[in-house]
């Protein structure tokens, strides 16, 4: 049981009992640790996967970096090196454990789904106008031909 602190929110949460949630400016430190983290070596990985690449193919190879070590280190650890830097862990709301993998996962994708659609139309192919998604999914959009 974490020390009762009068100005933090707390919560019952499976085995833990009752714990402090944590703090908006600390889950956001513990992100930008964790952003740095994995993120400096997956942007040094994919300069070297693609030496004379597209940026927008090492963006979304350090994105996937991020992703994956999000990932994994929540669904065995329930915590990473920055969270874990802050005293932060995710935990199973029932059990009070590691979420697992399947619910880490969930948890990751979400997260980083909303500002990936949002920020698609930023991390383009110039030349050929492709998202993200497109690049994902091997398309592109075009406009329809004139009477097709």
């Amino acid at each position: 049981m974490s020390a009762h602190r009068a100005d933090l929110e707390h919560t019952e949460v499976g085995e833990l009992g009752e714990v402090a949630v944590a703090t908006p400016g600390g889950r956001f430190a513990a992100r930008v640790i964790d952003t740095v983290v994995a993120g400096v070596p997956g942007w040094l990985a994919a300069v070297l996967i693609w030496p004379d690449g597209s940026w927008v193919m090492r963006l979304l190879f350090t994105l996937l970096a991020v992703f994956a070590y999000e990932f994994t280190l929540v669904a065995v650890r329930g915590t990473t090196p920055g969270k874990s830097l802050l005293r932060i862990e995710i935990a199973d709301l029932t059990t009070g454990g590691a979420p697992g993998p399947g619910d880490a996962f969930l948890r990751t994708l979400v997260f980083w789904a909303v500002p990936m659609t949002t920020l698609s139309i930023l991390l383009i192919d110039e030349r050929l106008r492709r998202g993200w998604h497109d690049l994902a999914a091997g398309t592109i959009v075009v406009l329809r031909p004139v009477g097709g």
